[in-house]
């Protein structure tokens, strides 16, 4: 699982990115839950994720 756990944080750190996140680009937009939380705004969305 070690090589998930290093694939998952690089995808954060240049995708995910905490101030500007690049939903557009991302590969796991359909499983994660900032997009609808925040409603297509930037930034972190209420009660985070």
């Amino acid at each position: 699982f070690y090589p998930l756990h290093l694939n998952l944080i690089r995808h954060g750190r240049a995708v995910c990115k905490a101030r500007k996140p690049r939903c557009d680009e991302c590969v796991l937009r359909d499983l994660c839950r900032y997009p609808a939380a925040s409603g297509g705004r930037e930034g972190t969305p209420p009660g985070g994720v």
